[in-house]
């Protein structure tokens, strides 16, 4: 979570907080006006006005906008984004924040959100110095880095429990081969001598 608080004694202040949803894959933004100031303690109050919708406002950014927020701290392009929903429309805007003694001296960045309601219009606006700056974009840093990890476990634990569930396949059984009868063996022929028959020449003549 960021909090940046711009308290005016004149009770013009604004208040800005940033938080991230890695469920939601979203970084939420809310501004508020001031509500009060102490004097003796030199202490401004804000959240008496969270419940109202003419002194605060709630913006939800998915990843890409916030790469856009980072996109214009980065060069320093003007940032103009637009959301509408069924109850409100907004629009979203990130300038340089200009010195009214030397205009043409940046002393940071302003943040501004222009909110309708039916009829009623709001504005919220809050100047970020360049330290202030540079925590915001520190920030949206993280938050992108955090919503890719929680999407990849989520990925990851959803393949594991696909794994898990997943029947495994039955193996059909074999086909058992019938045994070849064992054959006796053929008897070893045997071949008969010839007949032994006299030499015609050793007849004796008549």
């Amino acid at each position: 979570m960021l909090d940046i608080y711009k308290p005016t004694a004149k009770i013009t202040g604004t208040g800005c907080s940033f938080k991230t949803s890695a469920r939601e894959r979203a970084i939420y933004c809310s501004l508020l006006k001031q509500a009060s100031w102490d004097e003796k303690t030199q202490r401004a109050g804000f959240l008496i006005n969270k419940q109202s919708p003419e002194k605060s406002v709630t913006i939800k950014f998915n990843v890409t906008e916030a790469a856009a927020f980072l996109e214009y701290l980065d060069r320093n392009r003007p940032l103009q984004l637009f959301h509408k929903t069924s109850n409100q429309s907004l629009v979203i805007t990130l300038g340089p924040y200009m010195s009214k003694a030397e205009p043409t001296k940046q002393l940071g960045h302003s943040f501004q959100v222009h909110k309708t309601v039916g009829n009623t219009k709001v504005s919220f606006a809050i100047g970020l110095n360049f330290i202030e700056a540079r925590l915001l974009r520190e920030f949206l840093i993280a938050s992108i880095q955090e919503i890719f990890k929680y999407r990849i476990n989520e990925r990851d634990s959803y393949f594991a429990s696909q794994e898990k569930n997943k029947k495994p396949v039955s193996e059909s059984p074999k086909k058992q081969e019938r045994p070849v009868p064992e054959t006796e063996p053929e008897p070893e022929s045997f071949n008969e001598p010839p007949l032994e028959t006299e030499d015609e020449t050793n007849l004796d003549t008549p």
